[in-house]
Order: structure tokens, then C-alpha cells, then sequence
């Protein structure tokens, strides 16, 4: 018996995190991938410049963020860069059981991660933390601008099945800059804010003799206020990219972000992380077929190339100190940075779908249901207008539907257009 569109209805109802494997396909996008990459460049590129300032000799002996744009399988690019590297290597199926090694978390847990563990430390100096602090800016910075880009034209894939234009995207993300910013740093000023308090509570222990007694008798205070610390902390690393994916889906500011995603993590913790865990194997997998297909279409251009030109030829273009050995290595980056500009691409559209499901289950609210702000047709006709109730800004309730309610025979909130 053939099943009809209903019947892949209630499947999705039933086990939602179905919605994810629609991630590859929509991941799959030239501008999206373009969007990685250059997003990739500009983490690398503004790392070596906080590394040339020389605020931190810990950051200039570290190991580089390697994101050459090379073709290769998904754990050649974490091979150790020299013989001192105590990287991990091996099959990138170890990559499943070593986080820190997965393709998709690799750049978030080099940029982020590893600044923010060394401001953490008592032991940092003050100029070690200004040069972790710019560290974690850059990442927010460039979450804020190629992040909500790509998460927004993936909402508006998934939504209306089209795709919004990439001037477009960037302009949106241009224009909440400044509340995609605000999100995390609220969080973060709000630790700040604790952590000058139990600095002034600190200021007792340099009393002679009775100081120590005093903050040993007292430490219940600090603890009680690290409380706090360490649920916006867990808060604000777990749900950042949520708050992303809040902003290019919902008509909401930096506060309204945050609170968002800090609902959905505390409220339904579990299913984060398994949609998390799917989005990881997904995504290896996923990468691994991406940059298998790249090299498979290099390799057989490069066959088709050489029986026609013959090995002498074939050699003068593969050798290095010629020109146009040079072009061919351009186009050689040009395509390994499109498999590389995949994982991000997929890792934010992942990231978007993932947002859509937890909005669901806390507040139920339909899938196919986001805000879609009024776009201008442009003379060259590259954008899609959009029309409709997202059209009238001044009637939009606080969260528009863009599709009109079904019949009440059908679920409204788990229509899939696509499918039908």
C-alpha cells in the first residue's frame, strides 16, 4: 500500500526529529556554503591579527585553526601540524567519540571554547583575558552576521520552500546586528556583574589576620551568587546558537532572544541534546559525502584533462612554479573551500530546524510558522517578494503565521508543503 502525504504527517508528528534529515538538502546551497566560507576566512583572519597584537604569549604558541582549503578526508585536517602536536589522529569515524575532533564543532570549540576556558582562570593575567575577551567578540561577531544569514535563509527555505536571496539574507543579519550581539552579552554582563561582587567580597581576605576568617566564614555567599553564574554560563553556551536561529526566525530583540533560548535548554534539556547527537552523525556523515563528491569531480577532471594534454603537459600544469599551476591550484582551493563552507552551512541550518522543533515542543507553535519581513522586489528580480499577512508589518501579531491555518482535520502545525 503506497502512503500518501498524511501518512508522512503522522510519522513526522510522531518522531519530529524527522525534520532534521531535511538539513543535507537544504544545506546543500551554493550561497550558503559561500556564506561558510568566508565566514571560516574571517575567524582565521582575525585570530592572527589578535595574535600579531601579542596581548597573550599563550595564544601565539597555540595550535592554528587549521581550515586550509584543501580537499581531504574528514580527519586529515586535524592531523597534528608538527611533530610536537599532540592532536589526535586517525579515521574520522573517531570523530563520534571525540567532540573536539568533529568536523562541525571544531572551528566553535577553537574560537569560543578555549578563549573563554582560559577567562575563566584565576591565573590569567589581565592582558591574557583582553585577548581572550577579543577572541570571543570576533565569534560573536561573525555568528552575528554569516550566522543569522544562513539561518535565515534556511527559515525561509523550510518555510516557503524557496530560497531568499543572498543579498538579502545579509541585509536582514546587517540590520539585527545589534540585538544578535545583545543576546549573549546580556548574560554575560550579568555574570560579569556577580563576579565583581564576589571580587569585592574578596577585598576582606587582605585584612591581617582576621581577613581569611572573615571570607572562610562568608564563602557561602560566593557560592550561593556562582549559582546563578553558572546557570547563565550553561545558558548562554548551550542556547547562543538558538538565539540565533531566534532572531532569523521570530520579530524579536536581543532580550526576547535570549529568553528564548534559555527557556528551550532548562525546559527540554534532553531533547536538545539528542537533536544535537543526530545533527552530529548526521553531519559527519554528511561532510564526509560532500568532500568525497569534491574530490571525486577533481579527480575526474583531472583524468579527462590529462588524456586529452598527455603526461608532458599534465606535468607542466601540476608543477608548482608555473603560472598556470597556480590558477589550477585556485580552482583546486576554490572547490575544497566549498566542501569546508558545507559543514558550516550545515551546522547552522541544523541549528535552525533544530530551533523550529524545540519552539514546537515548549510552545507549540507549527513548524511552518515564522516572520517574514516585507522584501522589495529588486530590478534585477534576484529576490523573492514576499506578500501576504508577513507583507503588513503593522498587523503582524507577535508571531505571524506565514501559511494559513489548514482545515481542522489536519494537524495545523505539522503541514510540510514540500511533501505534497
Amino acid at each position: 500500500m503506497n502512503q500518501t502525504p498524511s501518512d508522512h504527517f503522522r510519522f513526522r508528528q510522531y518522531f519530529p526529529c524527522l525534520w532534521l534529515f531535511r538539513t543535507f538538502r537544504i544545506a546543500l546551497d551554493f550561497r550558503k556554503m559561500l556564506l561558510g566560507v568566508v565566514a571560516l576566512i574571517v575567524i582565521v583572519q582575525g585570530n592572527e591579527w589578535i595574535d600579531k597584537i601579542g596581548l597573550s604569549e599563550e595564544s601565539t604558541d597555540r595550535r592554528p585553526l587549521d581550515f586550509s582549503l584543501t580537499i581531504a578526508p574528514p580527519s586529515a585536517d586535524l592531523a597534528p601540524t608538527s611533530e610536537t602536536d599532540n592532536a589526535p589522529t586517525g579515521s574520522g569515524w573517531t570523530s563520534l567519540i571525540a567532540p573536539t575532533d568533529h568536523p562541525l564543532l571544531r572551528p566553535w570549540l577553537e574560537s569560543a571554547v578555549r578563549p573563554a576556558t582560559r577567562l575563566l582562570r584565576v591565573e590569567t593575567t589581565f592582558a591574557a583575558r583582553v585577548d581572550a575577551l577579543c577572541r570571543i567578540l570576533l565569534f560573536l561577531l561573525v555568528g552575528a552576521v554569516f550566522g543569522v544569514a544562513i539561518t535565515r535563509m534556511a527559515v525561509f527555505e523550510f518555510v516557503r520552500d524557496e530560497r531568499l536571496g543572498l543579498r538579502t539574507a545579509l541585509g536582514f543579519s546587517c540590520r539585527r546586528l545589534h540585538h544578535a550581539l545583545t543576546a549573549p552579552l546580556l548574560p554575560i554582563g550579568g555574570c560579569a556583574a556577580i563576579l565583581a561582587l564576589c571580587a569585592v567580597g574578596g577585598l576582606f581576605a587582605r585584612i591581617p589576620v582576621a581577613g581569611p576568617w572573615i571570607v572562610s566564614l562568608t564563602w557561602f555567599i560566593p557560592l550561593i551568587l556562582s549559582i546563578g553564574i553558572a546557570i547563565m554560563l550553561i545558558g548562554v553556551s548551550a542556547g547562543w546558537p538558538l538565539m540565533v536561529a531566534a532572531l532569523s526566525t521570530e520579530d524579536s530583540d536581543g532580550f526576547d532572544a535570549f529568553s528564548r533560548a534559555h527557556s528551550y535548554v532548562y525546559d527540554r534539556p534532553w531533547h536538545y541534546l539528542g537533536y544535537i547527537a543526530i545533527l552530529l552523525v548526521y553531519g559527519l556523515l554528511a561532510s564526509a559525502f560532500v568532500t568525497l563528491v569534491a574530490g571525486l569531480v577533481w579527480n575526474l577532471a583531472e583524468l579527462g584533462i590529462g588524456i586529452g594534454a598527455g603526461n608532458g603537459a599534465m606535468e607542466t600544469l601540476l608543477d608548482g612554479t608555473t603560472t598556470p599551476a597556480a590558477v589550477l591550484a585556485f580552482w583546486h582551493d576554490a572547490l575544497g573551500a566549498l566542501a569546508l563552507g558545507f559543514r558550516v552551512s550545515f551546522l547552522w541550518t541544523g541549528v535552525a530546524l533544530t530551533y523550529l522543533l524545540l519552539r514546537r515542543a515548549v510552545d507549540n507553535t507549527p513548524m511552518k510558522e515564522a516572520f517574514l519581513e516585507p522584501v522589495t522586489q529588486p530590478a534585477d528580480g534576484s529576490d523573492v517578494a514576499i506578500s501576504g499577512m508577513a507583507a503588513v508589518r503593522d498587523t503582524v501579531p507577535e508571531r505571524p503565521v506565514v501559511n494559513p491555518d489548514p482545515p481542522a482535520a489536519v494537524n495545523p502545525g505539522e503541514i510540510d508543503v514540500s511533501e505534497r
